[in-house]
């Protein structure tokens, strides 16, 4: 205690619709020694998978079929893509030096072989 007061004198929730500590009692608080400390916490994204695998094991089935909801769209674009028309274009150009026999090809089990180094192209 300062001064005699106690420490709901110096609660800021004792002072009516104002939501910060007037002056004199921030001073006395400053006297006091008293200071705020405001903790930051970074998560790394490994910590916060495991947080939410944590979470989603025991959540309620609405709870985990909203957080379904918000990521089910960016879920379904990862199971396709679309070529664009340049790389569409690209890939007709090549099938047509392959069926007029402009390129080599190879079989799978050929390719295998030159990426293993067993074989040269």
């Amino acid at each position: 205690m300062y001064s005699g007061e106690s420490w709901q004198s110096l609660n800021p929730k004792n002072h009516g619709s104002r939501n910060i500590l007037p002056r004199n009692r921030l001073a006395k608080f400053r006297e006091l020694n008293i200071k705020f400390v405001y903790k930051h916490c970074v998560m790394t994204t490994t910590a916060i998978r495991q947080k939410l695998m944590t979470y989603l094991a025991d959540a309620d089935d609405s709870k985990v079929k909203a957080i379904y909801t918000l990521v089910e769209e960016d879920m379904n674009k990862a199971d396709t893509f679309e070529l664009t028309n340049e790389q569409l274009n690209i890939l007709d150009i090549e099938r047509e030096m392959h069926l007029s026999g402009k390129t080599k090809s190879y079989t799978r089990q050929e390719a295998n072989q030159i990426i293993k180094g067993q074989r040269s192209f």
